[in-house]
C-alpha cells in the first residue's frame, strides 16, 4: 500500500491510498497523523470552514460560494472522467476535505448538488 498527501500551496487538500507509486509519496506514519488530524478538526462557525495547513495547524477560513460550474453540477461519467485532484478541489468549494476513494468522491459530490 501506497499513502499519498495533496498540497495545494500551504493546504493540506487531501491524503489517500494507492496500490500505484505516487509523487506526493508520504510514510504510513504521517498518513495515520494527518487521518487522526482530520477526525479531530473543530467545529467551525456558519459560513465558516478550517483548512489544514502543512505545518498541520488549522486555519478558520470564510466557504467561498459555491462557483457556477459546481451550481450547474456534474455528471457522473464527468466526475468520474476527474483525478482525484480535481474532486478534491470540487470537494473543497463545497466546504469539505477527502480522505476517501475516487468512488466515494463521486458520490459525495452527486449528493452534495443534489442538497445545494
Amino acid at each position: 500500500m501506497n499513502y499519498y498527501k495533496v498540497c495545494d500551496n500551504d493546504y493540506i487538500i487531501g491524503v489517500g491510498t494507492s496500490t500505484n507509486k505516487t509523487d506526493n509519496a508520504i510514510s504510513e506514519a504521517e498518513y495515520q497523523n494527518i487521518i487522526q488530524i482530520i477526525q479531530t478538526k473543530p467545529t467551525a462557525p456558519d459560513g465558516y470552514d478550517y483548512r489544514l495547513k502543512t505545518d498541520f495547524t488549522w486555519e478558520l477560513v470564510e466557504v467561498p460560494a459555491v462557483e457556477d460550474e459546481q451550481k450547474r453540477g456534474y455528471t457522473e461519467g464527468e466526475l468520474l472522467a476527474m483525478t482525484n485532484a480535481e474532486l478534491e478541489q470540487i470537494l473543497y468549494g463545497y466546504g469539505r476535505t477527502a480522505n476517501m476513494n475516487k468512488e466515494n468522491m463521486v458520490a459525495l459530490i452527486l449528493r452534495l448538488q443534489e442538497e445545494n
